[in-house]
């Protein structure tokens, strides 16, 4: 029998954990905070499949070619977080189906009911 580990985006946040080095979907560091990113490109819609403790599994429209899957990543997930896509980067994995984006917001961010 097969258990589905995603948890709650509540139950998430209250295990942020303040390193760059955890392997948490989502850490604090000093800029703001980091996305653990498991893409998987060419779906049918742009939409988050699943959430687990060590990342997020997000499906793209776009594909893996001249860099359009991490263009429409970082416009779904600057959309999602109402930010400007200039405040998200691909810190690691750009040629990868994992990858780490720093979001550059210092501020508190609600990710309940965002992914």
């Amino acid at each position: 029998m097969h258990i589905n580990k995603k948890i709650s985006f509540e139950n998430r946040l209250n295990s942020i954990q303040d390193s760059e080095n955890s392997m948490s979907a989502i850490t604090k560091s000093k800029n703001g905070y980091m996305l653990h990113i498991r893409v998987s490109p060419m779906a049918n819609v742009s939409v988050v499949k699943e959430v687990t403790p060590d990342f997020i599994k997000i499906a793209i429209k776009a594909p893996p070619v001249d860099n359009k899957a991490n263009k429409e990543l970082i416009n779904f997930i600057a959309k999602k977080l109402k930010l400007p896509k200039s405040k998200i980067l691909i810190k690691s994995g750009t040629n990868s189906k994992n990858k780490v984006l720093e979001i550059l917001e210092t501020a508190e961010i609600d990710f309940n009911g965002v992914f």
